[in-house]
């Protein structure tokens, strides 16, 4: 393999003279039937269990015309568009030398290795484009902020049958999962008479609009919606952040599932909203609705408190319903009468319940996700541990698009009466790795080192790609006493420990040490 970046000029040929297209996008869901001449032996339907192989989105795959999809396939290259928005700017990325472009990455059906790739005739006129928009997947998946996802494997839901960067690739990979499967979706439930939503099982808002809500452009040209995390706060946003200032008024409606009062015992709605940059000319309203179309109905307004300081939560209570029946929706009108950066405000809104539902009842739980934590009697490299403070609390990894901060905790309840074990989901384990003595380095669920930099001005957790330190830099000194572990930062000299005034994990200073150390329990696959 050569190990040195090389860039690849490459016309991005189809293979639609081995495969047509318009026969493999009308295969049925299931793909009882694959096409006789399908370069490799995998075939998926799109959903998450089974994504897209990388050679069938590069056909423009649609199953069923379904436009969003997983996609899985090893990242190989990005496209830098300083020169052309084509694949004749592909380039092949080893991680030596650094990608220039975060927002997109190219996916091959099989990891990169120039002389297998030579010998079998697969190139870059094989590969998939992908598109990251800014979020998630993009602080995740790029090359350019990490250069160790080089020839990684990628399941990536987005638009398929379209073409992205001149061939047909992956459009607005919102969502993202290492590995060859999609995240865990749950089956679409009935949602008519109790429904909550906290937008944490996915960033990708046609997740939701397959689920019932409805986006709707009113007025502006501009549909100014999107679904974020920021401090493990999960939201839909309304925007007017790319209109311009002589664009306006931008009107754009979300809008909930559909309810039927009649049938509903608690007639009430609640949800909490947030400002950002709160200035004139843009507000939030909330609707009664007896259709999705607003214009095809006459809307009720609610009288709710709605946020009106910046970056403060709002509740808006539980709204009563009781006046209305039948069929309705709850709609949300974002106003703004100017677009663009300090013209208009930004809205999010987040806990939209209706009926009084509880909320435990629609968490959205992989049941594979879930797994058997055992208390460990030794600490091995290369193996997965969650970290327990106060014999209760387990840390649990930050959001994934966070690069620095401190580490949330979750209450955990033992299986027996000598606390050896506990069920907690496999995404708050962090390897850790023998780097050298008693040096080790701990990674999350999602691949990010945690470690501190060589700022002296930060107190808190770096989260992702070492950048220039090394692994001994970033490595922690892990010694052990009396069955609790001590994790020293070898860089910084600061101790990993739990924080029970702020219920959080952080690093503290020889001066501040409380000495709460982490008892260790090793995940044990099943």
């Amino acid at each position: 393999m050569n190990h040195n970046m090389k860039s690849i000029i490459k016309s991005a040929a189809l293979l639609l003279t081995l495969f047509g297209l318009g026969t493999l996008a009308s295969c049925n869901e299931d793909f009882a039937q694959a096409p006789l001449d399908q370069p490799f032996p995998e075939i998926g339907d799109g959903t998450y269990q089974n994504p897209l192989q990388t050679w069938q989105a590069h056909l423009g795959t649609m199953p069923g015309d379904r436009e969003t999809n997983w996609v899985t396939g090893y990242i190989i290259g990005y496209i830098n568009s300083d020169i052309t928005n084509t694949m004749k700017s592909a380039v092949i990325a080893d991680g030596e030398t650094p990608a220039l472009k975060n927002n997109n990455v190219i996916i091959a059906q099989i990891p990169y290795d120039e002389e297998v790739w030579e010998s079998t005739g697969y190139s870059l006129d094989d590969c998939v484009t992908v598109q990251l928009p800014s979020g998630s997947s993009r602080q995740a998946v790029n090359l350019a902020n990490h250069p160790d996802n080089f020839n990684r494997q990628v399941s990536l839901r987005g638009t398929t049958g379209s073409k992205y960067m001149g061939v047909y690739g992956v459009r607005n990979a919102y969502e993202y999962n290492w590995g060859p499967t999609g995240r865990y979706e749950e089956p679409i439930k009935d949602i008519s008479t109790q429904y909550f939503c906290d937008f944490s099982t996915s960033h990708d808002i046609t997740y939701y609009t397959e689920r019932g809500w409805y986006k709707f452009m009113e007025k502006g040209g501009l549909t100014g919606f999107s679904v974020s995390e920021y401090n493990r706060v999960c939201y839909v946003g309304m925007s007017a952040y790319y209109g311009t200032a002589n664009g306006g008024p931008y009107i754009n409606w979300i809008i909930s599932p559909e309810f039927n009062l009649d049938e509903t015992e608690q007639k009430t709605v609640s949800f909490r909203t947030e400002v950002s940059r709160k200035v004139e000319g843009t507000e939030l309203e909330v609707f009664v609705l007896t259709h999705k179309n607003p214009l095809s109905c006459e809307p009720v307004k609610l009288e709710c408190p709605i946020s009106a300081s910046d970056n403060v939560w709002v509740s808006s209570g539980d709204i009563d319903l009781s006046e209305f029946s039948g069929k309705i929706r709850i709609g949300f009108r974002y106003t703004a009468a100017k677009g663009g950066d300090g013209n208009s405000s930004d809205f999010y809104m987040t806990d939209f319940n209706y009926g009084g539902a509880n909320p435990e009842d629609w968490k959205v739980i992989d049941p594979a996700s879930i797994g058997t934590y055992r208390k460990a009697t030794t600490l091995e490299s290369g193996k997965k541990y969650a970290m327990v403070f106060d014999d209760v609390y387990a840390t649990q990894p930050a959001s994934e698009s966070s690069a620095y901060g401190r580490l949330t905790v979750e209450e955990v309840t033992f299986t027996d009466d000598y606390e050896q074990e506990f069920r907690l989901s496999k995404e708050d384990a962090f390897t850790f790795t023998n780097v050298e003595g008693d040096h080790w380095t701990i990674r999350d669920a999602y691949g990010k080192l945690i470690y501190m930099d060589n700022d002296a001005s930060h107190s808190t957790f770096q989260f992702g790609s070492q950048g220039s330190l090394s692994d001994l830099d970033c490595s922690w000194i892990i010694t052990e006493k009396n069955g609790k572990y001590e994790m020293k930062s070898y860089f910084r000299g600061y101790y990993l420990e739990f924080n029970p005034n702020f219920m959080n994990v952080a690093p503290n200073s020889d001066r501040y040490t409380n000495g709460n150390r982490a008892v260790l329990y090793e995940l044990v696959e099943e």
